[in-house]
């Protein structure tokens, strides 16, 4: 949350894309603390010694959990290349007005 409002970098799709990355970041780190979570109160004895309602808050579906991480990080990867495709194109048109206004200083 600081870095979107301090925004560091001149441009707004960094800010952007960094943002996005922080949230992935947050999902695979708050995924792997489920799946290990998961891995404990997934022992049989443990399972045993659980009441209903324990089981009902602490077994988790990790198929779930699988296709969120999955999703996160799929996610992230196409922010980033639309990203990269917006100011690809955004450098093109950059320099074709430099060439341009480079052309129109040689004719005058």
């Amino acid at each position: 949350m600081c870095q979107v409002q301090a925004s560091p970098y001149i441009n707004m799709s960094d800010d952007f894309l960094a943002s996005s990355a922080s949230f992935c970041l947050v999902v695979c780190f708050t995924s792997a603390y489920a799946f290990k979570d998961t891995a404990l109160t997934g022992l049989q004895d443990i399972r045993d010694k659980m009441s209903i309602e324990q089981k009902e808050v602490y077994i988790l579906n990790t198929q779930a959990l699988t296709v969120l991480i999955t999703g996160s990080a799929i996610a992230t990867l196409v922010v980033s290349a639309v990203i990269f495709g917006v100011q690809f194109a955004q450098e093109g048109a950059r320099r074709r007005r430099e060439a341009l206004t480079n052309k129109a200083h040689r004719l005058k």
